[in-house]
């Protein structure tokens, strides 16, 4: 594959690491791939996303984001139902998204995808009005979220450690769910949305998840009592959650979430604040991306 005009954008501090050195070795990998490429660099929140529209108005046909799922996300949003393609160089905490698609997660062998890899379509989840490429939530994984993007510190030990302290002082919300043509109340431990398989760091919430299939799949987990942290929670990182008690899963392509009041939300691993009632739904392949020729993500 070749590409003419390539814009790199790299988020020199995701995952907690100095990649400032990583962006010139990447455009020097990628060079039998594009004609002519640039390299950019964030600097704060939202400069990604910023970047992407100039590549958009540059007429680039291929727009690499270098960095975590957050900065992934600002730049997908941007290139949603366009006919420019995304190819990712994972090197953030988790990367799920590059794990859910199975792409390399050295930087090298991630470069080398960009030109044997394929072109494909994927799906694009819709929270309101933000779009989500991995995972949205509500519930546990959403406040652990707001604590770990004030935490000072990066990487799964740091997530782990706020995991085990906010679980202590969580009180599940009340959310009426209308999804499937029924509507019902509950109060869950958890509550993910998912169109990758999981959320990082091998961490499966979705395991038969496929990212082009045309649905969300859902996970419910209704509660998580202490003594069962420990024999239970292992089963995510084995995909077989599936196997932990009350655990419910459900497939859709649009359901609405009412809660109690406005309140943050996990959005691809960033934490978001949005409205009490939240409407989701999947739009499918709608976004052109650089995959491996086989994934079990896809169909």
């Amino acid at each position: 594959m070749i590409f003419n005009k390539v814009h790199i954008i790299v988020n020199p501090i995701s995952g907690g690491k100095n990649k400032k050195e990583v962006g010139s070795l990447i455009q020097k990998s990628i060079s039998d791939a594009c004609v002519t490429s640039k390299l950019f660099f964030t600097s704060a929140r939202g400069d990604a996303s910023k970047l992407c529209k100039s590549a958009l108005i540059s007429k680039c046909d291929l727009v690499i984001a270098v960095g975590g799922d957050g900065t992934i996300n600002e730049i997908a949003s941007e290139l949603v139902n366009s006919n420019t393609t995304l190819a990712i160089i994972p090197m953030g905490s988790g990367n799920g998204f590059a794990r859910s698609l199975e792409i390399p997660l050295e930087v090298e062998s991630a470069c080398e995808l960009i030109s044997s890899g394929v072109v494909q379509a994927i799906d694009v989840g819709k929270i309101n009005d933000r779009f989500f490429f991995l995972i949205a939530g509500v519930g546990f994984d959403a406040v652990v979220g707001e604590a770990f993007d004030e935490h000072n510190h990066r990487g799964p030990l740091p997530y782990f450690y706020l995991s085990a302290k906010e679980f202590f002082s969580y009180k599940p919300e009340n959310f009426q769910i209308i999804c499937n043509g029924k509507s019902f109340a509950i109060s869950p431990f958890q509550f993910t949305i998912a169109n990758g398989k999981q959320y990082g760091n091998n961490a499966y919430i979705a395991p038969d998840a496929l990212m082009n299939d045309g649905l969300l799949n859902i996970c419910i987990i209704h509660r998580l009592p202490l003594y069962r942290i420990f024999t239970q929670l292992p089963k995510m990182f084995l995909a077989r959650l599936d196997n932990v008690p009350d655990t419910e899963f459900l497939t859709t392509s649009h359901l609405k979430i009412i809660r109690d009041s406005d309140g943050t939300i996990n959005v691809d691993g960033e934490p978001i604040k949005e409205k009490a009632v939240l409407e989701i739904s999947v739009l499918p392949k709608s976004l052109k991306m650089i995959t491996p020729k086989f994934s079990s993500s896809l169909l």
